[in-house]
């Protein structure tokens, strides 16, 4: 693709589109008082009340139960025009569906997910998303004996507290099948930080004592439980088959990088971006620890090992994570994530009923024995809607910037377009001595429909005007090609 496509995301500003206020909530008040809230944890993004609602400018709330008809989100503050299809939803939906492998749940949901409002021939309208993912393969009946039992290591007897009521079948509110509505919600977001050359990856470091010695991010798609060495997954293999053995679980480590994120992303002291980070990867039910950086080691080293030192080129490491002050640096943000043993196992526990007499418990059905690498597509949606969330924060602070900023801003960004310009003819220039070379013509009618298409694909997608795309395109292009007619004259 032209280098210049690449400039598009700095081409226009999508700030203004993702103005979305604090979404009122009803409480439940007074009978007949019709009292409304719009009490929201403003540390966290997450709303007040039963904390359904996720973001501050890019929000989502979920709903469903592990066993209701389905699992769904509603997305708003999405700008119009962004390319989302039902397809980019199922792929990481894929990632994340039970009965994918040897060790996770043999619950088959197909999690096709059904795209119902915000969302026309492929393009976001700028209005709310809403998706929901059918449970089709639930089965309530296999939780009868659990109606009045709090299963250890379970939510059940807090949520029976809280509540006074709760669902039992799997786990109700609480299970994580909720997370799939979270993970179809991260794909949009990670369409949005796609647009900016932003991406978040999430791979296994541990299963249980089974440490990665190296990281194979090429080959991460192909291998097990997306380890990252490769090496190790028959060591990983043969630990489960112990576990399984032992009807027991294992719990396991993720780490998650952010790359292309730029510096200055995040608010001082009570909206860190790693304190909002940790928040939303610790929201997801199986994670019991997060660390940034080089997290709990810091504490074992001195100060002069932990810094990183910077020159005139940047940093010279990467010890804090690419957070700051709680502001990005501009360095791959580095996250690892604890996630903990399923907690229902073969194995027999004691507990109690809601009336406190003691029981025996021995879990039963189908359940997972390591959550891994089903956990990861979730873990890396709660790090896009965070990162997404406070991009279009930051993007809100620069609007209110003052002229003399703005201009500087905007002459930062010339320079920026001057210089890729640069770059990109001079690859124009390369690519036609290589034509000549070969006794290849200048004009390719081919290759002019492919870059402009992908250039109305890319343009479109931000907001930028057809015609404007159209005379851009033809400007940039009629330039390659003249200084490839030229060079071809110089060579004859």
């Amino acid at each position: 693709m032209p280098l210049l496509v690449g400039l598009l995301p700095l081409m226009v500003s999508t700030a203004g589109c993702m103005k979305r206020g604090c979404v009122n909530r009803a409480a439940s008040g007074s009978p007949g008082t019709g009292r409304v809230f719009a009490a929201r944890a403003k540390t966290t993004g997450i709303f007040a009340m039963n904390a359904n609602t996720f973001g501050s400018r890019l929000t989502i709330t979920t709903f469903g139960e592990s066993h209701s008809p389905a699992v769904g989100v509603v997305i708003d503050g999405v700008p119009p025009g962004l390319s989302v299809t039902q397809a980019q939803i199922a792929d990481l939906l894929k990632r994340r569906r039970p009965g994918e492998h040897s060790h996770a749940s043999a619950r088959r949901e197909a999690d096709e997910p059904e795209i119902l409002s915000g969302i026309f021939e492929g393009k976001t309208l700028g209005t709310p998303i809403a998706v929901i993912i059918r449970n089709d393969d639930a089965r309530p009946w296999d939780y009868g004996a659990l109606v009045d039992l709090f299963r250890p290591g379970h939510g059940d007897f807090t949520w029976e507290k809280k509540f006074g009521i709760r669902d039992h079948r799997g786990g109700g509110r609480a299970s994580g099948r909720e997370t799939a509505a979270r993970v179809a919600a991260g794909a949009v977001a990670m369409e949005l930080l796609k647009a900016r050359q932003i991406s978040v990856t999430g791979y296994t470091v541990a299963v249980g004592p089974v440490r990665a010695e190296k990281i194979e991010m090429a080959l991460l798609e192909q291998t097990p439980f997306r380890f990252a060495d490769p090496a190790m997954v028959p060591a990983v293999e043969a630990y489960l088959e112990q576990v399984a053995s032992q009807k027991e679980s294992a719990g396991a480590v993720v780490e998650l990088i952010v790359q292309g994120l730029p510096p200055g992303v995040g608010d001082p002291v009570f909206d860190k971006l790693d304190a909002r980070l940790a928040g939303a990867l610790m929201s997801v039910g199986a994670v019991k620890g997060v660390e940034i950086g080089d997290g709990f080691r810091a504490a074992t080293v001195m100060g002069s090992q932990n810094n990183d030192a910077m020159t005139p080129e940047g940093f010279c490491s990467n010890h804090a994570g690419g957070i700051l002050g709680g502001i990005s640096t501009g360095q791959p943000v580095v996250m690892r994530v604890a996630v903990k043993p399923v907690p229902t196992i073969g194995v027999p526990q004691q507990t109690v009923d809601r009336h406190g007499k003691p029981h025996i418990f021995e879990g039963t059905g189908r359940h997972d024995r390591v959550l891994v690498p089903r956990i990861i597509p979730v873990l890396e949606a709660m790090v896009a809607l965070t990162v997404a969330d406070a991009l279009e924060t930051q993007e809100a602070l620069r609007e209110s910037r003052s002229l003399a900023q703005i201009r500087d801003a905007i002459d930062e960004i010339d320079g920026q377009l001057l210089t890729l310009l640069a770059r990109r003819f001079s690859l124009a220039l390369a690519a036609g001595q290589e034509k000549l070379k070969l006794g290849v013509v200048v004009e390719d009618g081919g290759r002019d429909a492919e870059v402009s298409h992908k250039w109305q694909i890319t343009g479109l997608s931000h907001g930028l005007d057809d015609t404007f795309i159209h005379a851009l395109r033809e400007l940039v292009v009629a330039k390659s090609k003249a200084l490839q007619e030229q060079k071809r004259k110089d060579n004859v």
